[in-house]
């Protein structure tokens, strides 16, 4: 059976594990960087086995090169602000 993208040997450094809950659904999700700041443009995180990157434009947090739903990376970096107390 292949391993799924973003597995432990892949990434040398995952997050605690966070989920959100967003129009019903759960996601679970892992920051796959460290030292984040509020400052950061991007933030690299696992969603559901996928590797997907958060980028801050305007001011607004959205998925970058991906048709998720804009809303839910607000909710993942609202997610990631209150954990690590960005």
């Amino acid at each position: 059976m292949e391993e799924t993208v973003g597995t432990s040997n892949s990434y040398p450094y995952k997050g605690q594990s966070l989920r959100v809950s967003y129009k019903g659904q759960d996601y679970s999700f892992q920051v796959l960087q460290r030292g984040l700041r509020k400052e950061d443009m991007e933030i690299k995180i696992l969603l559901d086995g996928q590797v997907q990157l958060l980028v801050l434009r305007e001011g607004r947090w959205y998925f970058s090169g991906s048709n998720h739903d804009q809303l839910l990376a607000q909710e993942i970096y609202r997610a990631i602000s209150l954990r690590y107390r960005l």
